[in-house]
């Protein structure tokens, strides 16, 4: 267990130049531990008369006593004591090492020492622990060390010096990184149950979760790993995706390539995360030039009360990076052979079919002319959805939001749900659920002329799905949050 008292004068020490302890700053009990060490004497000395430099000469009357003579001017001399020239430095690796031990881990012995930042320590149980230092900016200290955390995709300790760790939770809060990071005082870890109760608490969810994803055979360089750990990221992503994609100039090279595998990832993501059932490993990146669909989701069977009875729906998804979606691309003919497969397999016949689409940009009149050739394709009982990255950030702002979902999030709905009407076409066209369905203007998009737009109307399963039209369905949920309508209860 580490001293309550030693930390409180480590903390102290590190808080002021911990890279530079003049004798008369340095606490006493800090130098019978291997945590501090004295410095060597510098050759190079100031004058305290006029600044400028001096040399350091044996006074021959003590080994305690030096004597301070000016370069400059010969006058300027002084006597000056081994103590006041002696300085000394925080010793990290071994302070690094109890604060693993402390914690239940073991250290490896690789420091990486970013002081006055900060400096990690890791450990064989793959978690950093990291100690913040002095630089004069705290916020930009804590900042780089989280993002170094970040970048390594492991849990880690942030271990501050300060007296309180309010500032430091305040400082992490933005990154949405609860349970990767843990924030404690160096004062705390002279609890060590506590300290090592936190550890079990933040390795498990980790443990778990790697196991997962070494099933799924997904590398720790995959995207998917920070989206899982901090799913704000996916909202962000879906937005700076677009602003890469338009700045790429070849499709499926260089940048063009990275936008492409990373938005087939992250709308498998954000459907994970909107409760979707995702087909583990089908599809997309994951199975290049073998699958048909970038993933393949799925919602179980439910009912409405008094409304509808909703078979289970299938969905295949194509997310399409490009700022011109191309419908008749290769991919896009080989899913509709799957739907030409499976029109007579009975698995299938009893199932509601989706042909989804994630654009960032679409052009209404070509939308029109490819789904007059697909639905001959389709099976009975199918609908396209054509869904915006802006629309489809917003179901994921709004599932992360217990405010904006406040209507249905009273335990007796079932809150997946809600978004469900975007998706199935045995929904879409219910009556509830029209005012919304027109909200779409078609003119905005592309220019399209007006008789497009009856075009549109006249397609009762297929739905362009906006921004717009999401923000819209929530706030009409809202206003209903105080009626007794049993629209979202399920049975």
């Amino acid at each position: 267990m580490m001293n309550s008292g030693v930390l409180k004068d480590l903390s102290s020490v590190l808080r002021s130049n911990p890279e530079r302890i003049d004798s008369a700053d340095l606490p006493e009990q800090l130098l019978d531990t291997e945590y501090v060490s004295e410095k060597p004497i510098p050759e190079s000395h100031t004058c305290p008369t006029c600044g400028g430099e001096a040399a350091l000469y044996d006074s021959g009357d003590s080994d305690d006593l030096f004597r301070l003579v000016c370069l400059e001017s010969h006058e300027h001399e002084t006597t000056v004591t081994k103590k006041e020239l002696t300085q000394y430095e925080v010793e990290l690796a071994p302070l690094l090492e109890d604060i693993a031990d402390t914690a239940g881990l073991t250290s490896t012995g690789d420091v990486a020492n970013l002081f006055p930042e900060f400096a990690v320590q890791r450990t064989e149980e793959d978690v950093l622990v990291c100690l913040i230092g002095s630089a004069k900016n705290y916020d930009n200290s804590v900042q780089s060390a989280v993002n170094y955390i970040l970048e390594n995709q492991v849990p880690a300790f942030i271990v501050t010096p300060r007296q309180s760790v309010e500032e430091l939770h305040y400082l992490i809060e933005p990154y949405a990184v609860v349970g990767i990071i843990q924030a404690l005082t160096l004062n705390r870890f002279s609890d060590e149950d506590f300290v090592q109760e936190t550890t079990v608490s933040l390795t498990s969810e980790y443990e778990h979760k790697q196991t997962l994803f070494d099933e799924q055979k997904i590398g720790k360089d995959d995207v998917r790993w920070k989206l899982e750990d901090h799913p704000s990221l996916i909202k962000s992503k879906l937005s700076t995706l677009r602003t890469l994609r338009e700045n790429s100039k070849h499709e499926r090279n260089g940048i063009g390539r990275t936008v492409w595998t990373e938005f087939e990832k992250v709308c498998k993501a954000a459907f994970a995360y909107l409760d979707f059932e995702l087909e583990v490993g089908q599809g997309g990146v994951d199975n290049e030039g073998s699958e048909v669909a970038d993933a393949v989701i799925g919602y179980p069977p439910m009912e409405i009360p008094d409304r509808v009875e909703l078979s289970r729906l299938h969905g295949v998804v194509d997310a399409k990076s490009a700022s011109q979606v191309d419908f008749d691309g290769e991919a896009v003919s080989k899913q509709l052979d799957y739907f030409d497969e499976i029109k007579g397999d009975k698995l299938y016949q009893s199932f509601t079919k989706l042909h989804l689409f994630v654009v960032f940009d679409f052009d209404a009149e070509k939308v029109l002319d490819w789904y007059e050739t697909a639905k001959l394709h389709y099976p009975d009982q199918t609908g396209m959805v054509v869904l915006t990255a802006d629309a489809l950030r917003s179901m994921v702002d709004l599932n992360q939001s217990p405010l904006a979902l406040s209507a249905v999030n009273r335990g007796e709905f079932d809150t997946r749900h809600v978004f469900r009407y975007f998706f199935d076409p045995k929904l879409y066209t219910r009556p509830e659920f029209v005012d919304v369905a027109e909200l779409l203007d078609l003119s905005e998009w592309s220019g399209t002329e007006p008789e497009t737009q009856h075009r549109y109307q006249a397609e009762d399963e297929l739905l362009i799905v906006t921004q717009e039209m999401v923000l819209e369905w929530i706030d009409g949920i809202h206003s209903k949050q105080h009626d007794t309508d049993s629209l979202f209860q399920v049975e």
